[in-house]
């Protein structure tokens, strides 16, 4: 894995802390020589915006410095820095090089961050097992793009649409998928969720990472349940008490999110609540379920 070691080297190099994390990394695994793949394709990307190597080495390191940053504000006095929709499209999804730092940073964290090697395990494992009955699936919110890879190998015969508020991350998630030499035909849609009128309503959506980024959780969520057929199904993880520089809504617990999903008409048909570190599951978690639309 000489991509991967290599990558993992020049993060150690920066960064004491996350030597340490790294070399606690169970390495030995099937994600491991799976991320060797992507992280070529990802490469690519950065060698087309002139960046390299330590541009994935640096935007993650940025990415976990900054979570840390904000989590010790909270640890010391109980509230987390929020900001408004407009604020964070200012600041963050109308800025390249922001978005260049941020998207890559959230690419790298996908394999060295345990939980969010859970949630992809959880991800794939069920929707392997609706593949069949998936004709049409929605990407809400186009994000770094693995999890859009991922679906792209698995659903070969499926309509896919992407939909995402910026025009930045939808430039760089379709610079992805046509590097990827995944042959298939993708929708992307530059465009505010809440104005989006399909053609047809699809059979599964999935929503990771998105509930955090509205001022509104319950009314995005009924949004997407307008977008389902009957019975179809949502894939969606959010977090727990995890400031960020764009997430607009803190949720408090896991209790506190699956009663905003309850409310919004969905069934959790199952769901995943990890903890971050060695904090308690009142404090910072990640969550992830999949939902089902009963009509």
């Amino acid at each position: 894995m000489q991509k991967v070691d290599l990558l993992l080297n020049k993060i150690s190099q920066r960064s004491q802390l996350q030597k340490k994390h790294i070399e606690n990394l169970d390495k030995d695994t099937a994600f491991f020589k799976k991320f060797e793949g992507y992280l070529g394709v990802y490469l690519k990307y950065c060698a087309e915006v002139g960046k390299d190597i330590n541009f994935l080495a640096d935007s993650y390191i940025k990415e976990c410095d900054s979570f840390t940053k904000d989590y010790m504000v909270f640890l010391k006095d109980g509230t987390c820095p929020t900001h408004s929709v407009n604020y964070v499209m200012r600041s963050v999804y109308t800025k390249r090089k922001r978005m260049q730092e941020h998207l890559m940073g959230l690419f790298v964290t996908q394999f060295l961050w345990v939980n969010h090697l859970k949630i992809n395990t959880f991800f794939m494992k069920n929707l392997k097992a609706k593949t069949s009955g998936i004709r049409r699936y929605l990407e809400a919110g186009a994000g770094h793009g693995l999890q859009l890879l991922e679906a792209m190998r698995l659903l070969k015969k499926s309509d896919i649409e992407v939909i995402d508020i910026s025009a930045i991350a939808i430039e760089i998630c379709k610079k992805i998928v046509e590097i990827s030499e995944i042959k298939k035909k993708i929708r992307f849609y530059d465009q505010d969720i809440f104005n989006f009128v399909p053609a047809k309503k699809f059979d599964c959506i999935m929503l990771g990472e998105v509930l955090e980024h509205v001022e509104n959780p319950k009314e995005l969520l009924s949004k997407i349940r307008g977008l389902l057929r009957p019975a179809g199904s949502v894939f969606v993880s959010t977090c727990a008490n995890c400031p960020a520089i764009d997430h607009v809504h803190i949720f408090k617990d896991a209790r506190y999110i699956t009663e905003t999903i309850q409310a919004s008409g969905f069934n959790i048909e199952s769901e995943l609540i990890l903890p971050i570190g060695n904090m308690k599951s009142t404090d910072a978690l990640n969550y992830a379920a999949i939902l089902r639309n009963y009509e």
